[in-house]
């Protein structure tokens, strides 16, 4: 089997490796995208309605209606429904996290604790996962609670 880079797929080095991914802009989806293509079994978190990300422009022309966007980031990708912080939601994460290598995680930081995305709880229950945070500004710090998309980002940079 060839993966769409045309590397034979036992050859891919992250091979084994499975990946949950909880995405709502396009850089934590990236990431997922990147190891997927690597090999690594990606599974994408999406609420019930949908990733964010399928709604945005462009979108493909036809019936569909396909954000051209999340058609690029999903490649690879397995995708489930969790309901984040709703009674089951939390435990379905879980047992799927409890399998898992890596974690992707861009949720921001004020609504961790509710969705059970908690770094400090998510470290304790799965001690042996990486927990890779992708946020705008980081995880500690004064801007740590900003949002932001990659346009802020580059133009609080100053250049």
């Amino acid at each position: 089997m060839l993966n769409s880079e045309g590397a034979a797929a036992t050859d891919l080095p992250l091979k084994g490796c499975r990946v949950v991914e909880i995405s709502r802009g396009a850089a934590a989806a990236y990431a997922g995208r990147l190891l997927a293509t690597m090999g690594a079994e990606v599974i994408m978190l999406e609420p019930p309605s949908g990733s964010p990300l399928r709604q945005a422009p462009p979108l493909l022309e036809g019936e569909s209606g396909e954000s051209a966007l999340f058609a690029y980031l999903a490649v690879g990708k397995r995708s489930a429904i969790c309901e984040f912080g709703a009674p089951g939601g939390t435990e379905a994460m879980y047992s799927l996290l409890a399998t898992a290598d890596i974690l992707i995680d861009d949720t921001p930081l004020r609504e961790r604790a509710a969705s059970g995305t908690d770094a400090a709880v998510i470290a304790e229950a799965f001690p042996a996962l990486v927990h890779v945070s992708v946020l705008p500004y980081g995880a500690s710090g004064c801007k740590a609670h900003w949002e932001g998309e990659e346009i802020n980002l580059v133009h609080s940079a100053g250049e």
